[in-house]
Order: structure tokens, then C-alpha cells, then sequence
């Protein structure tokens, strides 16, 4: 099951699939192209109709830690909007440990495992694994310091997908 939601606050998309498919898995072929909505620079929340999107903060655990401090990018956050879930923010594991960074409140939870890619330290690529019982799990294959380029930096802008994913 792949779905693809086009992100209100960053511009760009992020897909979300079902465990199990792969990266592109059952992605019909000559999609038409997506083009980035674009927002003023540093907006909270917009949408096209102009209505504000309430963000609410997420508990970090096993270490994990905002970065806005460090780079200003906001700190990890998720909100919903007409059956759109959506994050922000950015976070990094100053030493490294358990994936586990966060566990999303009912409202926002998929019905299936979620894979979602991130952009991580050194602009490599992570995922973002969001459980059904809102077990939310970062990870990456490249190497960063002790860790992983997951641990060292992670941003969730741009993360978006759909309520009964």
C-alpha cells in the first residue's frame, strides 16, 4: 500500500508504504509530475484556504533531543488537518542508542506500519518508521560519529501522510 501526500508546510512530498514493499514497490508507472506548493518563508502552518494548522509537541525519549537550538529548525511537532497528518521539527541522539524517539498519541497513528524517507545528517538518507501503535523509529545506514547519520541530525519537515494509511 504506498501513499503520497503532497506536504503543506515545506513544499516538497513524502511517501509513506506499508513494511514489506520496498522503496517504490507497486508504483504505477508515468505518473503525472508534483509540483511543490510555495509557502512565505518561516510560516507556522498554511493551507489553501488560508486556515491555520495547531501543531502540538512530540515527547522525545531514549536521549533523542530537538535541534532547533542548534539549527532553527523547529522542534519536532505533528498536527492533523483534514485527514493529514503532518511533522516538523528536527531532532538529533547526542549519544547514540535505541531508535526509538517518540510515540505519537492515538489521533495520529497509522493502520499500518509506515516507512517514510528523511533527510539525516550530511544530507544522507534515513527512514522514519511509524508503527501502529505510534512507536515512532529513526535509522540510516550511514555511519556519523558513534551512531548513525539518523542520531546525528534528522529533519521530520515535509513529512506528511494520510490518517488511514
Amino acid at each position: 500500500m504506498l501513499a503520497v501526500a503532497l506536504s503543506i508546510g515545506g513544499g516538497a512530498y513524502a511517501s509513506a508504504q506499508a513494511a514489506g514493499g520496498g522503496p517504490g514497490a507497486n508504483l504505477p508507472r508515468g505518473l503525472p509530475a508534483l509540483h511543490p506548493a510555495h509557502h512565505a518563508a518561516g510560516s507556522q502552518a498554511a493551507t489553501s484556504t488560508g486556515v491555520s494548522v495547531s501543531f502540538h509537541g512530540l515527547s522525545l525519549v531514549n536521549g533523542w533531543q530537538s535541534e532547533n537550538a542548534n539549527d532553527g529548525t523547529g522542534n519536532p511537532r505533528v498536527a492533523l488537518q483534514n485527514g493529514i497528518v503532518y511533522l516538523k521539527g528536527s531532532l538529533a541522539q547526542p549519544t547514540p542508542g535505541s531508535s526509538l524517539f517518540a510515540q505519537l498519541p492515538s489521533a495520529y497513528r497509522p493502520v499500518d506500519t509506515l516507512l517514510i524517507p528523511v533527510w539525516t545528517g550530511g544530507g544522507n538518507f534515513g527512514t522514519l518508521e511509524i508503527l501502529s501503535d505510534g512507536r515512532m523509529l529513526l535509522s540510516s545506514n550511514t555511519p556519523c560519529g558513534s551512531g548513525n547519520t539518523a542520531q546525528c541530525f534528522t529533519s521530520l519537515a515535509t513529512i506528511s501522510y494520510p490518517l488511514g494509511s
